[in-house]
Formats: C-alpha cells, structure tokens, sequence
C-alpha cells in the first residue's frame, strides 16, 4: 500500500472447500479483520459486513465480536452479536456453517476502508482457522490459514550520533578536558 495517498476501498475473501472424503459438520470459520489491534497498526474500517456464497444461507450464521481473543463459544464473554455496531473497534468474526458435504464451498467477502495519509511501518492483518467435525473419522478438526495483508513498506531511518574530539582523540561525555 502507498504512503501518503488518499483512502481506499478493497474487497476481502475467503474460500472454504470441504476437501475430505466425507461431509464435515460444526464448520466454525474464526477469523481476525485486519482492524487495529495489537498486531495490527493500520486504522483500516469495516465497510460491508461478511457474505456467504456457495452453501444454503439457512446453513450459515455470521458473528462479529470487538473483542481480539475470542473462541468460537457463543457465550457472553465472546461477545458475539450478528451485526457490525462499530466498523472501526471490530476485531474477530466467526462463522458457523452447519455441514458441508465432500466437495462443497463456501465463499466469505467483507469491505475494508483503507485510510488515507498511510505512514511507513503500517500494517494490518487477517487471519482464519477452520474447524470441523469429520465425518468419517469422528475426529475435531483444525485447519489455520496464512496471514494475509497490507503493509506500507519500511521507511527509512536515519541514526545520527555526535562526538567531540580533542587533538585527535573523542572526548567522552562529561569528561573534563584540560
């Protein structure tokens, strides 16, 4: 991303496949937006809450939490609610897909602002896992994406010191010098 420039709009997706040789169940696709937290430098805002394509929306619920450390667990402590309150305090999603059979997807996409007037040494991040209940195996399963994301860049830095020296030799600080 360019420093300096005004802000913009981009699109995030997310892709979910049942890859196993049997339908998976309790699918929970926990992810982190790449808002501000404490990984995250940028001030970048939610501006389309998440979508889902490809699976039967009666299958599929989407949660939004502004805490950063949360679990799938629909409790208080998570604070899971159905609708963005704050696009620029969000932190966490969390998608609940009741079965896929072998083969099926699911497509997630959400809005993000970019702001404008970026500094060097920003950066925002997004992160997901996935997990399920295979099938066949009876096993819980886990499966932890790639952290995506922007960054300005690294700026350059400019490191100066200042040293006296006396007849060839530095003069240390606060060294009388006869």
């Amino acid at each position: 991303v360019e420093v300096g420039k005004e802000a913009k709009q981009e699109e995030v997706k997310i892709d979910v496949i049942n890859n196993n040789d049997a339908e998976v169940t309790n699918v929970n696709v926990l992810g982190k937006f790449p808002t501000k937290n404490t990984e995250n430098t940028m001030e970048t805002k939610i501006t389309k809450e998440i979508k889902t394509q490809g699976i039967d929306e009666n299958k599929v619920k989407v949660y939004y939490s502004e805490k950063e450390n949360v679990t799938a667990d629909l409790t208080a402590e998570n604070q899971w609610q159905d609708k963005i309150s704050d696009s620029k305090q969000v932190k966490s999603y969390l998608i609940t897909v009741n079965n896929m059979q072998q083969g099926e997807g699911l497509t997630a996409s959400y809005g993000i602002q970019i702001p404008e007037g970026l500094k060097y040494n920003e950066k925002a991040y997004q992160t997901y896992e996935v997990n399920y209940n295979d099938t066949l195996t009876g096993k819980n399963e886990n499966v932890k994406s790639t952290k995506l994301g922007v960054t300005t860049g690294k700026g350059p830095e400019l490191t100066t010191t200042m040293t006296a020296t006396v007849g060839g030799e530095i003069v240390e600080n606060n060294a009388e010098v006869l």
